[in-house]
């Protein structure tokens, strides 16, 4: 896939953020090269986007983004289309202004969409571009604080310009003809002057864009707390790079101290289901190097996952080790081959198990996912908590677990399994 261009960075920063991107921001990313789906997937981690649609439903966010593009509401027929989208899990809410931008472009949309759009996108450019011929104007067009997000004066009046749709208004500055620079030093009208970057300063723009690339690197490196969608494969039978995930109790991987490196490159993904029954869907992964699998809830917007929901409330985690109840009853031998959570971790390091499906089938409220060996000779069926943990789990030949779908009145998913 194509990188973007600097145009089509710029309608993902006034569809989101609905204002013009930095110059320096642009600059970068055109720089190193990112698609536009990356880009816009990477936006939802920002902490100006937190800020925009913290409590927002997916339909106001939605909504939000046909004002910022299209100055106007969504209509009913295309809001319903695109949240429903999202909630089926078959669109990720960070590429819908991409779609909605390519319709609006190739005539899917309407003309006037089509014409609005190109105006605000042209007048963002022109903003930039004019923000770009000082670093005076650089340096004001940033806000007062990211974390937490605070909007500077400038950026305040950017937005509300561009939100009142009205781009024959008085513009904001630098663009506003009696000030070029930001803040204005004067509200006495001046010939406009053309201002250009001095050796000194564009050797300052040099040193702040290579400061930025070193900053964006460690920040990459050290962030565990979420992964965007973009940036796994989520293909059944691949393998998946999970730098943050923990155990319940926060233990990176599920080691009390450093995990080995391979085991951090070693997550199969094996599919997604729904563990616990919340609606929310998870991506289950497995590693053969740790002995481990993984539940890793879905994000609808980014496709992927939040690190820190591992405790109580989250089901994002390494899945922790069970006691066979027939070992705690003494019944078995702990370890031996009839206890199933020794033969379940075995298993799990031989590469031996293929995710099959999910539900509550004695209904008991707990959700029963269903794992069958690679050969097909005995199915895994493992019982979860309510908050998406593990239970316990047994095996079963094909008659067993036949014979324990069929009486509960699910014939039909023996097929599913074997």
């Amino acid at each position: 896939m194509a990188n973007a261009t600097k145009t089509q960075l710029q309608e993902l920063y006034l569809a989101y953020f609905g204002r013009p991107g930095d110059p320096m921001g642009l600059d970068y990313w055109v720089g190193v090269g990112i698609t536009q789906r990356n880009f816009a997937c990477g936006i939802y981690e920002q902490y100006e986007y937190q800020y925009i649609f913290e409590n927002k439903s997916i339909a106001e966010q939605v909504n939000h983004l046909y004002k910022n593009l299209f100055c106007r509401d969504a209509d009913i027929q295309g809001l319903l289309y695109w949240t429903n989208k999202v909630y089926l899990g078959e669109l990720l809410l960070c590429n819908i202004a991409i779609d909605l931008v390519w319709a609006a472009r190739n005539n899917i949309g309407s003309e006037n969409d089509k014409k609005t759009l190109q105006e605000r996108v042209d007048w963002c450019n022109e903003y930039t571009n004019t923000v770009n011929m000082s670093t005076t104007s650089i340096a004001s067009y940033q806000p007062i604080s990211t974390d937490p997000w605070v909007d500077s004066d400038l950026f305040i009046e950017v937005k509300e310009f561009l939100a009142n749709c009205d781009l024959s208004a008085d513009p904001p500055p630098p663009l506003r003809r009696d000030c070029i620079y930001w803040p204005c030093p004067s509200e006495d009208p001046y010939v406009q002057q053309i201002a250009i970057y001095s050796e000194e300063e564009s050797l300052m723009k040099k040193a702040v864009n290579d400061y930025l690339i070193t900053e964006t690197d460690d920040i990459e490196l050290e962030s565990n707390d979420s992964i965007c969608g973009c940036q796994l494969n989520m293909t059944v039978g691949e393998m998946d790079v999970l730098t943050g995930i923990k155990d319940y109790d926060g233990n990176l991987h599920g080691f009390l101290g450093e995990a080995p490196s391979i085991v951090k490159s070693s997550y199969k993904y094996q599919g997604k289901l729904d563990v616990n029954n919340d609606g929310i869907t998870e991506a289950i992964y497995t590693n053969k190097e740790s002995g481990r699998w993984v539940t890793a809830s879905i994000d609808a917007i980014t496709g992927g996952f939040h690190y820190g929901k591992h405790g109580q409330g989250g089901t994002t985690r390494i899945v922790g080790i069970y006691e066979d109840p027939l070992v705690a009853a003494g019944l078995v031998e702990k370890n031996s081959d009839l206890d199933s959570s020794h033969t379940f971790i075995n298993d799990l390091k031989l590469d031996n198990l293929i995710l099959k499906t999910v539900g509550d089938y004695d209904g008991d409220n707990f959700q029963e996912v269903y794992w069958s060996k690679v050969d097909n000779t005995a199915y895994l069926r493992a019982v979860m908590h309510s908050d998406g943990n593990i239970q316990y789990a047994n095996y079963q030949n094909l008659d067993q677990m036949t014979d324990y779908l069929t009486s509960n009145g699910f014939a039909d998913t023996v097929a599913l399994i074997c």
